[in-house]
């Protein structure tokens, strides 16, 4: 569903995050949503963006997000910080969810770094208001680049959460949070990839399942990614995919049009289908099972566990 929303307020949360409130033109009340999901906002510049909400679903009055403006970034949270008032309109596109919290656990362990505490924030208060067992570990460069801070350090979270602050040498421990697990308990994490890196990795002996994780870094690879060719089964073209260059990028390199909008893989809009070979898929579109069916693959972010994919263009 997509619907137009008024920018209602805008809050200062850090030096570089801001929060914005955003309420339907139309008087209809939000879609109801659960705790993780994110919103994608087509922007005026053109601009299609993702972010997380940081309330539970249950306001049906608005929706709220926060933006770390990054001046490296691709674009999008400087022109929200530079360009979007109080009284704009924006689209918002749709929301989802593929970083939900487990019902069936009975412990939930909530990891955030850096701006990746939006989605965290929803979830915790969703656990908080329906008595649910929590921890939230919160790490950030300082107390004063730790947004909403001043929410998680007093009632009713102020005894269920640690903060962990790069400058006054705090480190999170990892190792002692996940060194063993407990059947029902399940682990939450988003921020930076080191954070993300790490958490997977102290968690390699958790059952499959019992670990999620959500990121917000442009999905384009990282160096560690092995290599692998792409053939366009229209063509016969083959195209070699370096570690830390996506599909697209490549195609684009050299001269192929492909269509694509968030170039984030929460849209869908490069979804291809595959004729051969088996994705690594790292989107935010597909289901469940239709990452199993391995029939579609995002460009702008999957790899490959085969040395190569066939696409159907």
């Amino acid at each position: 569903m997509e619907f137009d929303v008024i920018v209602a307020r805008i809050n200062r949360e850090t030096d570089r995050i801001r929060s914005y409130e955003l309420r339907r033109t139309d008087g209809f009340p939000i879609p109801v949503y659960t705790p993780g999901s994110n919103i994608t906002i087509a922007l005026p510049n053109g601009m299609i963006r993702t972010y997380s909400l940081t309330d539970t679903g249950s306001e049906p009055d608005a929706l709220r997000i926060a933006v770390l403006h990054q001046v490296t970034g691709r674009g999008g949270s400087q022109f929200i910080h530079h360009d979007v008032k109080t009284g704009d309109t924006l689209r918002v596109r749709g929301i989802a969810n593929s970083f939900s919290l487990q019902d069936s656990a009975r412990k939930h362990i909530l990891v955030a770094g850096g701006i990746g505490i939006t989605p965290i924030l929803s979830m915790a208060k969703h656990l908080e208001q329906s008595g649910s067992s929590f921890e939230v570990h919160y790490a950030a460069r300082s107390r004063g680049e730790a947004a909403f801070a001043d929410i998680l350090a007093c009632d009713p979270f102020k005894d269920k959460v640690k903060f962990y602050f790069d400058d006054e040498n705090q480190r999170i421990d990892l190792d002692g949070i996940l060194s063993d697990f407990v059947s029902g308990t399940a682990v939450y994490c988003c921020g930076p990839p080191g954070l993300m890196n790490a958490v997977t990795s102290k968690s390699g002996h958790w059952p499959v399942g019992s670990v999620r994780l959500d990121s917000f870094e442009p999905l384009d690879g990282n160096t560690d990614d092995q290599p692998f060719t792409v053939k366009l089964a229209s063509t016969g073209q083959i195209f070699d995919i370096p570690p830390g260059k996506s599909i697209l990028r490549v195609l684009r390199d050299h001269g192929v049009c492909v269509g694509s909008q968030c170039e984030q893989g929460v849209c869908g809009a490069c979804l291809t289908p595959i004729v051969e070979g088996l994705p690594d898929h790292r989107d935010r579109v597909l289901s469940e099972s239709e990452k199993r069916a391995n029939d579609l693959v995002a460009l702008c972010c999957s790899r490959s566990l085969t040395n190569s994919l066939v696409l159907d263009m």
